[in-house]
């Protein structure tokens, strides 16, 4: 049975129960009498103090649910860039086959061979992305640009030209950007583990249109000077 001891401040009585434990009974003045309140400390369930700290900690690594979203998004950009580019250098090379690729059978089925595969890799590239497809891009378009280089600097070691440093023209320099910009690209898309289902549709509208029609604008621009539309533009050798 509980021992009723004396009133503490206040005028509330307090009881000890038999397990040593104390309540206190709360009343206000001239209210009801309240529930008692034990004083033994809570003791509360392992569990619930786990749940409630594994409910708002985040794993390593999935902090900002966004920067999917965002990367998808920066992937999808990159990728409508490149292809276009290829599409751009392809046709930059398909003029070169057809002024250049005059002087030999040999520079024409390079240049063709070029502009073919430049062409039908940005085509594809702008349905699907697969790993080993951007890889075989990057390196391939790697090549063509280090044979420009060489072209350029000691010359090619067969054809009419070989051994001989050609000049450099503004068509073979945009194809050659062009090039370098689809090397960096590809290795982005890469090395940002780009998603080959991913749809174009997430690229943002305003900024895939601006590179779009850039690209556009400067390889028609370079197409033209190579076939002597344009006068001031020097054509490539």
């Amino acid at each position: 049975m509980a021992r009723v001891r004396e009133p503490a401040a206040g005028g509330i009585p307090a009881s000890e129960s038999g397990d040593g434990s104390r309540r206190y009974t709360h009343r206000a003045a001239g209210g009801p009498e309240a529930t008692p309140v034990s004083a033994q400390p809570r003791h509360d369930h392992p569990g619930s103090r786990a749940d409630a700290t594994d409910a708002t900690r985040q794993p390593l690594g999935t902090a900002g649910t966004g920067s999917a979203p965002l990367a998808e998004t920066r992937n999808a950009w990159i990728r409508s860039v490149v292809a276009v580019l290829a599409i751009g250098a392809g046709g930059v090379q398909a003029a070169a086959a057809g002024t250049v690729g005059v002087e030999s059978g040999l520079y024409m089925a390079f240049f063709l061979g070029v502009a073919t595969a430049q062409v039908l890799w940005g085509a594809i590239l702008i349905a699907r992305s697969p790993g080993w497809l951007v890889v075989a891009g990057a390196a391939g378009n790697l090549v063509i640009l280090g044979t420009w280089v060489l072209s350029r600097t000691a010359g090619v070691p067969v054809g009419p030209s070989a051994g001989v440093a050609l000049p450099v023209g503004f068509p073979d320099a945009v194809s050659a950007m062009f090039e370098a910009a689809i090397v960096i690209g590809s290795l982005a898309l890469v090395l940002g583990h780009a998603n080959p289902q991913t749809s174009l549709g997430r690229a943002p509208v305003a900024a895939t249109l601006a590179a779009v029609v850039i690209v556009i604008a400067v390889a028609v621009a370079a197409v033209l000077a190579q076939l002597g539309a344009i006068g001031f533009l020097p054509a490539g050798a």
